[in-house]
């Protein structure tokens, strides 16, 4: 796993073509560019941990912040808000789902 800084660059919130209710961030690193999320949203309090990792108040607010993206070659698995931005600590979305399912 590498954790590197990136700018979100855009957001999707909604129904995709499969009629899935799910989200994605783009995380741009400079060049190149990653998407996180594309889960189905049906689990309780998982876009507040999202925007409480990146240390906003609602979703449109995300475009344009600055994230640690903590990713492998095939997703990313956690973001979290630089330290000088007030959040409530990092968003890992496995260990999110590995709690949900205990």
């Amino acid at each position: 796993m590498e954790k590197e800084l990136g700018i979100i660059e855009s957001t999707y919130l909604g129904i995709e073509d499969h009629g899935i209710f799910t989200f994605f961030i783009t995380i741009d690193y400079g060049g190149a560019k990653q998407a996180f999320g594309g889960c189905t949203l049906n689990e309780d309090g998982l876009l507040r941990r999202v925007l409480e990792a990146v240390g906003v108040t609602s979703w449109e607010k995300l475009v344009g912040r600055s994230v640690y993206a903590t990713h492998n070659s095939i997703k990313i698995v956690e973001i979290e808000a630089p330290q000088f931005v007030p959040h409530k600590g990092p968003f890992n979305i496995d260990e999110y789902f590995n709690e949900k399912r205990k």
